[in-house]
């Protein structure tokens, strides 16, 4: 098993999500099998909130899945590569919303 990372774009920038799946190879080709969505987030502006909240995603999914404990350490492991797990401090020091992140609309 391994993370699949998909990607998608909108007006505020990448949306990549992150995918747990799994390869078998079937009449000599390999065909990837999706296992479980883990959750996604905004490439462009990762917050150690939305950072924070992927994680609890992430964590809620995986307990669903049966996994060994070796294999669930190695998937934690490439999913931190990519979104890293917001410290106490960086979660002290940074905003719950920045103000490019908030659509702000006049009446």
């Amino acid at each position: 098993m391994h993370i699949r990372w998909n990607r998608n774009w909108n007006k505020k920038g990448d949306f990549i999500y992150a995918i747990l799946s799994e390869s078998r190879k079937i009449d000599g080709k390999f065909r990837y099998t999706t296992i479980k969505y883990l959750g996604g987030i905004s490439e462009n502006h990762p917050c150690p909130y939305r950072r924070m909240r992927f994680w609890k995603t992430v964590e809620k999914k995986m307990s669903e899945v049966e996994l060994s404990p070796e294999m669930l350490e190695k998937v934690i492991i490439s999913l931190e590569k990519r979104i890293p797990k917001p410290s106490d401090d960086d979660l002290e020091k940074g905003t719950l919303y920045s103000l490019d992140t908030v659509n702000l609309k006049r009446r």
